[in-house]
């Protein structure tokens, strides 16, 4: 019979002095306890391991330790590889958002700044496209003629977003928006998308960086590095409006 010592650990105690602990409350005491060798490393000097080749239902314990280190190491080899691959990623994407924000200060005119936003960016940070949107129309923003921007109804930057206090929406498997993209091919081909709201004094913004592989954007990604650049572009571009 098993039960809960002071220290919190599961020990062994028989039904009656004269009664010694069986083989399946051995096992169960194991079983509840897998550090106890840990803990009790000179027990292991008195077991007996079975040889190889025993029988059907002989162990061989030498070759199940070795086996289950191999594993912990090709595991724990994984993981590591896996670790310095996100590392390199997120310092290559650091690297590029450098870049960005540096072309998006050297910018000398507004037509050259949505140009970059527009243009550049998408090269930079390796995505299809990137989409500048403003509420409102041409007619309110005549500064804005034949400069690379898409309007939007009122109120659409929240929709789209979902609330008013959403900055950021990261979107992995999607099939085109209408209300961002035009109907037709480019709507087709995008499949993930990340959202950035864009405030400005006088005027509701979103900036959009698409892409047409599915997965590229996703809600578990970090945003810190989207949201600052959303940030310098805000402030890059607050003087114009």
């Amino acid at each position: 019979m098993a039960q809960r010592g002071d220290d919190g650990r599961t020990v062994m105690v028989a039904k009656e002095l004269s009664q010694a602990p069986n083989s399946s409350d051995i096992a169960t005491f194991l079983k509840q306890n897998p550090d106890f060798f840990m803990h009790h490393p000179d027990v292991l000097e008195l077991i007996k391991l079975p040889a190889k080749n025993q029988g059907n239902r002989i162990v061989d314990l030498h070759q199940f330790i070795v086996g289950k280190l191999r594993r912990d190491v090709a595991k724990l080899k994984a993981e590591q590889e896996e670790f310095i691959a996100n590392t390199r990623d997120n310092v290559h994407t650091q690297q590029r958002i450098h870049q960005a924000i540096l072309k998006l200060i050297q910018a000398d005119t507004l037509k050259n700044l949505l140009q970059i936003i527009c243009g550049d960016l998408p090269v930079l940070l390796e995505v299809d496209r990137a989409i500048f949107c403003l509420e409102g129309t041409q007619k309110n923003y005549r500064h804005l003629q034949d400069m690379p921007v898409r309007f939007l109804k009122p109120g659409s930057v929240d929709k789209i977003l979902g609330s008013a206090e959403q900055n950021i929406v990261l979107r992995d498997d999607i099939q085109g928006d209408d209300l961002l993209y035009s109907s037709g091919t480019s709507l087709s081909q995008v499949r993930s998308d990340a959202l950035l709201r864009v405030n400005l004094k006088q005027a509701a913004g979103l900036l959009v960086f698409a892409t047409r592989h599915p997965g590229y954007f996703d809600a578990d990604q970090g945003t810190d590095f989207l949201e600052f650049m959303a940030k310098v572009i805000e402030i890059t571009l607050q003087p114009h409006f």
